[in-house]
């Protein structure tokens, strides 16, 4: 492997390396959202926005397993540059 291909290479697992932490933050934030809702859920679990709630507790959920799977993705590229 030449030198330019080495230096190529870390630039790459830096790139990479920061997307995983872009998707950590969305992990976070989508994380806090579900959370937010149920405890929101938890506490009007009777009020007619209790649907509402628990349409948005079933999108975070979703984004968060598309955001792991995404995140599972990139650490696999950057383990294999």
């Amino acid at each position: 492997m030449h030198f330019s291909d080495l230096g190529l290479r870390a630039e790459l697992q830096r790139a990479v390396t920061d997307d995983i932490r872009e998707v950590d933050t969305a992990l976070t934030k989508a994380r806090t959202a579900r959370d937010e809702a149920r405890s929101l859920l938890d506490q009007y679990r009777g009020a007619p926005r209790a649907d509402g709630l628990r349409k948005e507790i079933s999108a975070n959920d979703s984004a968060i397993k598309r955001l792991a799977s995404d995140r599972d993705a990139l650490e696999a590229v950057r383990n294999g540059l």
